[in-house]
């Protein structure tokens, strides 16, 4: 799936500065948009976890580059989130995210959670230039 498929007619994309001091704002943002859909508390509480992680990704593997947040109604009981950031063609690893490759190491467990806390996580790597990291939840 490119993530085109992902956005019904109700969506919203917010360009973000690629700094880490901007991911609280991104988390009240996707809160704020979520519950503005009428979703569950738990579901918009996943969804500000999954944001926070893939949106991390974003600031760590493209500093100070500008980051693309965008949130979508599949359909009555799905949503999506999409983060999309600049790559200089590393994009994140196969989709073996069940554990990190080293068990005691500091980082790589971001995409594990999200796998954890969504239906389905699938990287789009069709812009060049971008990689786009969407999760879907259901609640």
């Amino acid at each position: 799936m490119t993530g085109a498929d992902y956005w019904g007619a109700i969506g919203n994309t917010v360009t973000y500065p690629g700094t880490s001091q901007i991911l609280g704002t991104v988390r009240d943002d996707v809160a704020v948009w979520f519950r503005t859909q009428l979703l569950a508390p738990d579901v918009v509480e996943r969804a500000v976890l999954v944001v926070s992680e893939l949106s991390s990704n974003a600031v760590q593997a493209a500093p100070g580059h500008p980051f693309e947040v965008t949130l979508g109604r599949i359909d009555v009981d799905t949503v999506a989130i999409g983060v999309s950031n600049a790559t200089s063609g590393d994009t994140p690893p196969p989709q073996d995210w069940g554990v990190p490759l080293e068990p005691l190491a500091l980082r790589g467990r971001g995409l594990a959670i999200v796998a954890a806390l969504s239906v389905g996580v699938d990287v789009d790597r069709s812009r060049p230039g971008r990689v786009t990291v969407v999760a879907r939840m259901s609640g």
